[in-house]
């Protein structure tokens, strides 16, 4: 008798424990994909579904069908946004203020539970196919902040064919190997190994997948086919290629699209779109050499991209810079709608691990976004924005309607010349009303005070530095 117990006590154990697999396993099944595109450097009047001269259908269908984010704010440069993304918290609150450079031995904060690590614990397969921009030293790799998988650069802009650039080299990676590839455009090497990641990737379980492109970041090169289109239609050359690079990367968001379709996994993918910041100013020759770029190259001194009637340009405290296309496209979970709600970067965060299930966040602290899973689902917000923006030469504020800039300054220096709009009224920052209203001043000028306070000692090169309090 106590043997026949046993027995049926171990097959009891034995079917538990499969079930309990096969449940992990269809739970797991039911998760939906993520697929985040990130383009580098466009502009808010660089897609179709804003305006622009631009061709990107792709681009322009998936907006129409998903949850137009049309107040949608990033940092003013790279680094800052993609911290931003990643951690869910303002990159200044751990001393990210500008674009990491090769000789930088910082990253994302070792403390933080970075967003793909979430993903990763809750039963996800992580990949990042392109630019990461976050840190080059030990421990700071992609692999190092719960990525399984990286192809792509790890700083902040190459050639686009040979893949190198004068400062640091060669720069083109499969997870932590350095590795040499023909002379093909990096856009289509990204959408290449995308394609090639879907096809391989583990169908039992679902995958979270950052999809970083770097153009239309400078250098502007592109194949000629892409710009043919617009030789009649844009007057300067720059932007010709610009526009070739949007619409270049539009084609590769095709390319995606048409994969998950065939796959059958469209439908069970939510896609994010955003820009990490907004375009070049006109004419800025930034750090590119004509003479180090020598194929397909369309200039470094004209018009890049388009603001869509923002002020400012990248790395300016205005909203040109800050403010970029985005969507969040979930085929029939979330009700397509242009969203009108300020929304920034950090809230992503919070709002993608909600609306696709996940556990293990971490407790909200000080300068960490908002959840705002409810209002991309429902449209509706009551409460007012506190954004706040700080780079290594500007500061900015925005509560609810109204805006402050701070130039070269920080907020509690005695001569600055404060900037303050309404940008409800104002989008385009004309009208500073520092001196019309200085209770408001007054009263964003405290806030931003407080905010500055809690930042810690920021990690940029010191000439770069805003000294004194």
């Amino acid at each position: 008798m106590e043997i026949i117990v046993r027995i049926l006590l171990l097959t009891s154990a034995l079917l538990s424990g499969l079930f309990a697999k096969n449940s992990t396993a269809e739970v797991l099944l039911n998760k939906p994909n993520v697929i985040v595109i990130i383009a580098d450097d466009a502009g808010f009047g660089d897609v179709g579904y804003n305006g622009s001269e631009i061709n990107t259908p792709t681009l322009d269908d998936l907006a129409n069908n998903a949850v137009r984010l049309d107040q949608f704010y990033t940092y003013a440069t790279c680094t800052p946004s993609r911290a931003a993304f990643f951690t869910g918290q303002a990159p200044s609150k751990f001393g990210l203020l500008y674009p990491i450079l090769k000789e930088d031995k910082i990253g994302l904060p070792k403390k933080r539970k970075i967003l793909p690590a979430i993903f990763k614990e809750n039963g996800y397969q992580t990949a990042l196919i392109g630019k990461w921009h976050l840190g080059e030293a030990e421990s700071f790799t992609p692999l190092d902040k719960g990525f399984d998988y990286h192809y792509g650069i790890r700083g902040g802009w190459i050639d686009y064919y040979t893949h190198h650039n004068p400062e640091h080299g060669h720069d083109w990676y499969r997870n932590n190997k350095q590795i040499k590839l023909p002379k093909v455009h990096a856009t289509d090497l990204i959408t290449q190994d995308a394609i090639r990641y879907l096809d391989d990737v583990n169908k039992d379980k679902p995958f979270f997948l950052t999809l970083s492109y770097n153009a239309p970041h400078v250098p502007i090169q592109v194949d000629a086919k892409w710009t043919k289109p617009y030789e009649k239609i844009i007057g300067n050359k720059v932007r010709q290629g610009y526009a070739g690079m949007m619409t270049q990367l539009d084609d590769s968001v095709r390319q995606i699209i048409n994969k998950l379709e065939k796959s059958g996994e469209l439908n069970n993918t939510l896609i994010v779109f955003f820009s990490d910041n907004g375009p070049s100013a006109p004419g800025k020759k930034w750090y590119i050499e004509p003479e180090f770029h020598t194929i397909n190259f369309y200039g470094n001194d004209g018009v890049y991209g388009a603001t869509g009637g923002y002020r400012g340009w990248k790395a300016h405290p205005y909203d040109g810079s800050m403010r970029t296309p985005a969507f969040i496209y979930w085929p029939n979970k979330i009700a397509k709608r242009q969203l009108k709600t300020p929304i920034i970067i950090q809230d992503l965060y919070r709002s993608l691990a909600t609306l696709v299930n996940l556990s293990g966040l971490p407790i909200v602290e000080d300068g960490d976004g908002r959840d705002m899973s409810e209002t991309l689902t429902t449209g509706i917000y009551t409460g007012e924005p506190k954004f706040y923006w700080r780079t290594a030469k500007h500061m900015a504020l925005r509560l609810g309607e109204w805006k402050l800039v701070i130039h070269e300054k920080t907020p509690y220096a005695q001569n600055m010349t404060p900037e303050l709009y309404n940008v409800a009224v104002d989008a385009g920052e004309t009208r500073n009303l520092a001196a019309n209203e200085p209770a408001k001043l007054a009263e964003l000028l405290n806030v931003l005070q407080q905010e500055f306070d809690k930042d810690p000692e920021p990690y940029v090169n010191p000439i770069l530095l805003i000294k004194g309090r």
